[in-house]
């Protein structure tokens, strides 16, 4: 007999070792339930199915809290400490042992907290989801806490032979999609943006752009073939109220562990295609480039500045300064920044203080804020937002939404960005939002009905 849902242990099946990409993907695949699935140093953690959830609106004006038939909806209190004190509150309640929650946070987050005027988009501010079945996939083995009888023979009857050489589907429909569109739109906000920094209305901010994909996307197809041909920092896919994503992260916003707390600006790219004398130079060249070293250094600059606001006086320091990070097909400079959370505040508003993170937004923060609703034409939506991992109001980590596809109701698209600083050029930042978006959108995959 397998565990029902008041089952305390889990169900555990193993499998081949390599297989734990492959695995996931059978295991969401064995549901038509939302469902989240994060990869932390090559441990799966997944959820499906909706227990319960927090949604805050849109908008900001309400916050809905959902558990089995229940739905509550309540205005949202304008004070920040008070949304704070109930996604605290909320995530306190539906804590288990050995289980995680998920969540999203949208980049209009960032706005509402400041008071910052925003045109609200499509996707909730944030999301904090309880799965009604948790997953972990790690090593040789899976575990199942909380599946009836039908789940997990749903799920066996996918995971079937595991072989972690062969791929998902027979056929790969690659998405066309047309990268280098909309070349002078960019140029301008670029342009924009360089006026503004020599005005001195900001030093830094980032101008992104978003490319549409015409035919719907097989998410879970692109989580296996993006992973496959990249090296993020984090890997995460999502389905939730009828919002998509699948991505690939650089850089984690924010990890607290028992009250350590660790911020990763990463700036500065480069490609990180070619032989391997090609990708040194190329190195060379991003650690040796003085616009990209001015872009780096503020940005780090910023995140101690953004740290010493929320951690104990004097613990702040900076690791790792200005190493080269390898992410697939780019390459960037990268630092991380400790501290230990100031007794007096909770993980949340770390959270809050450090979102967006520095390298998505620009400095300073509330400035660059401002000037992207005015240099992007759509909400950012998820994009340069937030996917959470959560073990409990005191450990959980926020990674960073780049090198992404979304996908909602109103269709799918891309997104990628870079830093403008005073000795950015048009021509440039233009070709790093290609590089990046290089590196994962030849792995989209469609749906095979849109042969």
């Amino acid at each position: 007999m397998y565990p029902n849902s008041a089952a305390s242990k889990p169900f555990t099946f193993h499998f081949d070792p390599k297989g734990t990409l492959e695995a996931t993907a059978k295991i969401l695949r064995s549901s038509s339930e939302d469902h989240y699935a994060y990869e932390r140093e090559n441990i799966w953690f997944a959820g499906i199915g909706h227990k319960a959830s927090l949604t805050l609106a849109p908008d900001g004006k309400t916050t809905t809290v959902s558990t089995g038939t229940n739905t509550v909806t309540t205005d949202t209190s304008p004070d920040v400490t008070v949304l704070t004190d109930t996604i605290t509150t909320f995530i306190q309640q539906h804590n288990a042992a050995n289980q995680k929650l998920f969540g999203f946070v949208g980049f209009n987050y960032s706005a509402y907290i400041r008071g910052i005027k925003f045109a609200p988009g499509r996707w909730p501010l944030v999301n904090i989801f309880v799965p009604r079945i948790y997953i972990e996939v790690s090593g040789d083995t899976i575990q199942i806490w909380n599946g009836n009888d039908d789940d997990i023979a749903s799920m066996k009857l996918q995971l079937g032979e595991l072989n972690a050489e062969a791929p998902s589907n027979s056929t790969f429909l690659p998405a066309h999609i047309a990268l280098n569109q909309d070349r002078d739109e960019y140029f301008h906000a670029v342009q924009q943006s360089l006026s503004s920094i020599t005005s001195g209305k900001y030093e830094k901010v980032i101008a992104s752009r978003q490319v549409k994909i015409l035919e719907h996307v097989d998410m879970i197809e692109t989580l296996i073939r993006g992973r496959q041909r990249n090296t993020p920092k984090r890997t995460f896919i999502l389905r939730q109220g009828g919002f998509e994503a699948t991505g690939f992260s650089p850089e984690l916003v924010m990890s607290v562990d028992n009250n350590h707390v660790i911020t990763e600006p990463l700036a500065g790219t480069r490609s990180n295609v070619g032989t391997d004398e090609e990708r040194q130079k190329l190195k060379e060249d991003l650690i040796r480039d003085p616009k990209e070293i001015v872009e780096h250094v503020v940005s780090v600059k910023e995140a101690i500045q953004e740290m010493d606001q929320c951690c104990r006086q004097g613990s702040v320091s900076v690791h790792d300064f200005m190493t080269i990070k390898n992410r697939g097909k780019v390459q960037h400079i990268g630092s991380s920044v400790h501290g230990e959370l100031d007794p007096l505040k909770k993980a949340w508003d770390a959270f809050n203080t450090l979102f967006p993170s520095i390298t998505a937004s620009g400095i300073p923060k509330t400035s660059a804020i401002e000037a992207i609703a005015n240099l992007e034409p759509h909400p950012r939506e998820l994009y340069s937002g937030a996917v959470l991992l959560i073990d409990n109001c005191k450990v959980f980590e926020a990674a960073l939404v780049l090198r992404s596809v979304f996908q909602d109701r109103n269709g799918q698209w891309v997104q990628a960005g870079a830093g403008i600083v005073e000795m950015s050029k048009e021509e440039r930042e233009y070709t790093e939002t290609c590089e990046k978006l290089q590196s994962f959108a030849p792995f989209i995959a469609l749906k095979p009905s849109n042969k």
